[in-house]
C-alpha cells in the first residue's frame, strides 16, 4: 500500500486529532483516536529527527524526546488548533523547541550524575573499583530499592535487573531482546530511575567498608 501524499496525510492527521478532541478525556473513543493519530504520525516518516551530529548519546536523546512528545499530545490533544497550522507543523515544532531541548537537558544531568559518582572522595588505594562497589550495591540492593524501581507491569524489568546487564557490557539491543521491551522504554526507564536512585549509590559508596 502505498503512502498517502503530503495534503492528504495532514487531512488525515487532522481528523483524527480534531476526533479525538471531540471525546472526553480517559474515554476509550479518545484514546482510540489518539493510538490512530500517534501510528499515522510514525508512519509518517515527517517527525522532526536533527542532525545525529549534534549531540552525543542521539539515539536515547532522540527517543526520550519522542516518548514525552507522545505522551504531551496525548494529554494536551486540545491545545491543537487547525486555524494556526497542520498537525505535523504543531508537533515539530513541540518536537524541535521543546521536547529535543529538554531531552538534552536531561542526558546531560545524567551525565553529570555518573560524573559526580567518579568523583566520590576514596582512600589511597581505593579499596575497590567504583563500578564494583556499585555492583555490589545493586547485588545486595539492602531494602529492595532497586527491584522495586521496574517498568509497569513487569516486576522482572527492575533497575536492579537491566543496571546489573548494563555493567556486564550488554548493549540496549541485547537488554531488549533480554526483556522483549523496546529499546526506548527500557532507556527511558533505566535514566529516570537512576536518576532518582542515584543518592543511594553514593551514599554506599562513600560509606562503604571492605
Amino acid at each position: 500500500m502505498n503512502s498517502p501524499g503530503n495534503g492528504s496525510l495532514d487531512t488525515l492527521l487532522q481528523q483524527l486529532a480534531l476526533e479525538a478532541q471531540q471525546h472526553p478525556p480517559c474515554s476509550q473513543e479518545r484514546y482510540f483516536a489518539l493510538t490512530k493519530l500517534v501510528n499515522a504520525i510514525l508512519q509518517s516518516k515527517r517527525l522532526y529527527r536533527p542532525s545525529s551530529q549534534q549531540f552525543l548519546n542521539y539515539d536515547d536523546i532522540y527517543n526520550e524526546a519522542r516518548q514525552e512528545l507522545f505522551l504531551y499530545i496525548c494529554k494536551n490533544i486540545g491545545n491543537y488548533n487547525p486555524e494556526i497550522g497542520s498537525v505535523m507543523a504543531w508537533v515539530n515544532s513541540l518536537m524541535e523547541r521543546r521536547f529535543i531541548r529538554d531531552a538534552r537537558a536531561k542526558e546531560s544531568k545524567h551525565r553529570k550524575t555518573l560524573s559526580d559518582l567518579d568523583n566520590i572522595p576514596q582512600e589511597d588505594p581505593p579499596p575497590e573499583s567504583l563500578a564494583e562497589l556499585v555492583k555490589k550495591c545493586l547485588i545486595e540492593d539492602l531494602g529492595g530499592h532497586f527491584q522495586r524501581e521496574h517498568i509497569t507491569n513487569r516486576a522482572d524489568a527492575n533497575l536492579r535487573a537491566i543496571a546489573l546487564l548494563r555493567l556486564e557490557g550488554k548493549t540496549w539491543k541485547e537488554v531488549s531482546q533480554e526483556f522483549d521491551i523496546p529499546i526506548p522504554t527500557l532507556s527511558s526507564f533505566y535514566q529516570r530511575s537512576l536518576r532518582k536512585l542515584t543518592p543511594l549509590l553514593q551514599d554506599f559508596c562513600l560509606n562503604y567498608e571492605k
